[in-house]
């Protein structure tokens, strides 16, 4: 039999995947509340580090202990039997077997064990709820940390031995003294909560390790407890995790190979962790490394004394041997700790671990000085493009800086969205990953006075619940007409009728709510001001909250209108103009987004302008220059924004040149790069023209010719050096008859990138020279161009870029928030005009709906059957 098999493991998969995402987001959410960075960070140094050598002794002599048995057959063995039962009591498991209460020391096991799982639950599922549990975090910190310095490893302990002797039976208990078989025995049902309990401590202990702390280098000044990872810790946990199951498993025939593993294993993690000192600060990195080595030295006595069968080497090793070797331990990391602050940016060639990336740029990433955040940046840029996007470790690091030392919320999105794409089995990654988006979007949802610096991320957040709400409004119209079309009807439905009010009065509540906090984030919108107005005075009828709302319009607009010519350069000033482009390699220039002002700036409607490519408005000659410069911004860009000094020249098809004042932010929508340019028409009082290097005139504004004496309609075929034949070099100035007055030129060029653009600037006031000079001087970083060309002699290029000429579908531009549904521009063409139609055809039944708007208040069925009543009447 033959035909198309269908696989039904795909769509399984795909669930089981988006299941295990929403999974793994949730234990994000609640370790990123447990263990806030706020709330670990600790005013007295001394007492944290008191706090981490006493965790650091009791861990120690935990895990020492293991190294003893009762049936340790070593010459004159007893003769010490006092030393380790000292070292013993450090575990409740051996103080529970010396007082004969072993059933007790489970049950206590048990309700510690399970009284976290649960209270983990329960966190979930208020988290998940929405509900307030802060109150409990505090409790549930101190409840973990007690469980984990004095409970962890005994209860371990306990469920291996435990669940050992009940699978293999035996008279003697070898792991404790003077115990038998019968103190051990346990039903079927108890085993099998130990195997939960086993289960159940495994991810306590690993999300502990992984999702209490954040890798950002800017913390190293605030706390001692900052590191760079938590690779070791990880190893240190799990070396932790089976050290009980292994020394249950191999104490009864083969205690040497438990004792030479805990050697090996302690001696492989010390090595690592001297390689990569994971913590900033010395004394921990100090701490860690001298617990794992005591348990070394001791391991290596204990092995050493009984294949030489003596007893006293252990205590040789131990006392003599392991101080010197501590020591010798201890200059060697500060010997290592030093040579991190001595790194040399210039000396970071071979290098092809992202761990030893991070040790070597260490010392520069915690300094708040920014001075060499360009060479910082290529570095990292230069290694993530080397590893082919490899690894996501190199993303957060440099995200945390530009975003923590930098304090650039746009360009830390930007390096973030890189990390996004990633498919990573790091889960401690992914929870940094998480912690960066969680942090910028707690900037978009900031007031713009709060945080200017990001205004670009606020804005994009301000635009999409601008969008969201006209689409609820529109959505509200055409649900107010469909509740006419339905009660005019033959045969009206009425519970149908009910239920539809019921949601109509559910979502005017809603806007109106959406309308109050919007106006109430952004008083100096007025395009969200205006459709307040609209909505209260022809939805829900609040003719007093819309006249407050229109005297409110009113003064703004006279405001706007009277410091017109002082407005700066704002996201959230009406008088810019507003592009989102696309920054991805396949679809670069492409315009997804143009605000009104934009469009009338430009001459076209905001459907062309969103069909359009920035090319098409932007003469090659200058965009060539302008296109390297974002292009460069994207990898290698220190800072998250241009400002174009010397004007920015956009030309109209069809039309003249327009020079405007703008500024281009790059950020990342849905983890797609893009470019917002904000521009306003310079106020001037000159013209200009686009040139050549040999001075032929590209394309002029409106008046150049009337102005430079050239009666010519079309200035292509002319050169600029034809009709000034005085001009000799860049930068002179031309005085000449003008009309009835002098008027002066200048041939000058913009620096942009590694290329010059050379345009005229023709005024008719020769004074109002040097004053344009000034103004408009260019500001070219000679560094960055020094160490792009210094880039490409090492043959560490730009990533090449092919620029497709095909446009892509309006339904493939979509601008949306990486924690949200809300699209910035609307997914249908015709979304605007759909929303102003709904908005006419309700309000040509403003009667009818002004009655129905009255009843959805009350929701009251007698008031709905009068109103029915009356309108059939």
């Amino acid at each position: 039999m033959s035909g198309h098999k269908v696989d039904i493991r795909e769509p399984f998969s795909s669930e089981l995947k988006i299941r295990g995402n929403a999974l793994k987001l949730l234990i994000f959410r609640i370790y990123s509340r447990l263990y806030h960075q706020e709330a670990l960070e600790e005013k007295s140094i001394l007492k944290l580090k008191v706090t981490e050598a006493l965790w650091s002794i009791i861990w120690c002599l935990q895990v020492i202990s293991f190294l003893w048995t009762s049936n340790l057959s070593i010459e004159n063995w007893e003769e010490n039997m006092i030393v380790w039962n000292a070292i013993g009591i450090f575990r409740l498991d051996n103080i529970c077997s010396q007082l004969g209460t072993m059933r007790e020391c489970l049950y206590l096991s048990f309700t510690i064990t399970f009284m976290l799982g649960v209270s983990m639950t329960c966190l979930a599922i208020c988290i998940y709820c929405s509900l307030s549990v802060a109150k409990l975090f505090g409790i549930l910190r101190l409840f973990f940390n007690f469980w984990l310095i004095f409970f962890l490893i005994p209860s371990m302990a306990i469920y291996s031995i435990f669940l050992k002797y009940n699978i293999w039976p035996q008279k003697y208990i070898s792991e404790y003294k003077e115990n038998n078989q019968e103190d051990f025995e346990i039903s079927p049902g108890l085993q099998f909560t130990i195997v939960l309990a086993l289960i159940t401590n495994f991810p306590l202990l690993y999300f502990y390790n992984q999702f209490t702390s954040e890798i950002r280098h800017s913390e190293s000044t605030k706390t001692i407890k900052a590191k760079a990872h938590s690779k070791i810790d990880c190893h240190i946990a799990i070396f932790t995790y089976f050290l009980p199951i292994f020394f249950t498993l191999f104490n009864e025939s083969y205690i040497i190979y438990f004792q030479f593993f805990m050697m090996i294993v302690s001696i492989i993690i010390v090595a690592e962790s001297e390689m990569l000192l994971p913590y900033f600060s010395l004394y921990y990195n100090l701490m860690q490394n001298l617990k794992l080595f005591t348990v070394a030295i001791f391991s290596f006595g204990f092995v050493l004394g009984y294949i030489m069968n003596n007893s006293l080497l252990i205590i040789f090793i131990a006392a003599i041997l392991g101080p010197i070797s501590a020591a010798i331990l201890v200059q060697l990391t500060i010997k290592l700790q030093k040579q991190i602050n001595l790194a040399d940016l210039a000396d970071l060639k071979e290098i092809n671990s992202e761990y030893e990336l991070e040790k070597k740029l260490r010392y520069w990433l915690c300094l708040k000085d920014t001075e060499h955040k360009d060479e910082i940046i290529q570095i990292f840029e230069k290694f993530i493009i080397k590893n082919n996007n490899r690894g996501k470790f190199q993303i957060i690091w440099v995200a945390n800086y530009c975003l923590y030392t930098l304090k650039d919320g746009p360009l830390a999105k930007v390096k973030l969205s890189k990390a996004k794409t990633i498919s990573s089995w790091n889960l401690e990654a992914d929870f940094q990953e998480y912690l960066l988006a969680s942090a910028i979007l707690g900037i978009c949802n900031k007031n713009i006075n709060e945080s200017s610096s990001n205004e670009s991320l606020i804005f994009i957040n301000y635009y999409q619940q601008l969008n969201l709400i006209k689409n609820k409004d529109a959505k509200l119209c055409t649900h107010l007409l469909n509740f006419w079309e339905e009660l005019t009807s033959s045969r009206p439905d009425l519970n149908g009728l009910k239920k539809r009010l019921e949601w109509i009065n559910e979502m005017i509540l809603y806007l109106n709510n959406q309308y109050i906090k919007l106006a109430m984030e952004f008083p100096g919108s007025r395009e969200c001001l205006t459709l307040y107005t609209s909505y209260s005075n022809d939805i829900i009828y609040d003719y007093e909250k819309s006249n407050l709302l229109e005297n409110k319009l009113r003064g703004l607009n006279n405001l706007n209108s009277a410091n017109a010519e002082l407005k700066k350069l704002s996201f959230f000033n009406e008088s810019s103009g507003i592009l989102i482009i696309s920054g991805e390699p396949d679809s670069f220039g492409h315009i997804l987004f143009a605000n009104p002002r934009a469009a009338e700036i430009m001459k076209n409607s905001i459907f062309s302008l969103e069909e359009s490519n920035i090319m098409d408005f932007i003469h090659t000659y200058y965009w060539k220059s302008l296109k390297q410069e974002l292009k460069w911004l994207i990898h290698y860009g220190s800072s998250s924004q241009i400002e174009f000094s010397k004007g920015f020249f956009l030309s109209i098809p069809g039309r003249y040149l327009i020079e405007c004042k703008g500024k281009a932010v790059i950020t990342s929508i849905d983890n797609n790069i893009c470019f917002i340019l904000n521009f306003q028409i310079k106020q001037i009082r000159h013209q200009a023209a686009l040139l050549t290097d040999s001075g032929e005139i590209l394309c002029w504004t409106e008046n150049f010719s009337e102005l430079a004496g050239i009666y010519n309609e079309n200035l292509i075929d002319c050169n600029i050096k034809d009709v000034f034949t005085e001009i000799g070099r860049y930068g002179a100035e031309i005085i000449f008859q003008s009309q009835n007055s002098q008027a002066t030129l200048v041939a000058s060029h913009i620096d942009i990138y590694k290329f010059k653009v050379f345009y005229a600037i023709l005024r008719n006031d020769h004074e109002g020279i040097p004053r344009w000079k000034n103004e408009n001087s260019y500001n070219i970083k000679k560094e960055k161009e020094a160490a792009y060309n210094n880039s490409l002699n090492q043959g560490k290029s730009l990533k090449t870029y092919e620029i497709s000429d095909e446009k892509p579908l309006k339904s493939e531009m979509k601008l949306i928030h990486s924690n949200s549904n809300v699209s910035l521009v609307y997914h249908e063409n015709n979304s605007v005009s759909k929303s102003s139609d709904a908005r006419s055809q309700f309000l040509s039944k403003k009667k009818f709906f002004k009655m129905l708007v009255i009843a959805s208040r009350s929701i009251n069925i007698l008031h709905f059957a009068f109103i029915l009543s009356v309108i059939f009447i």
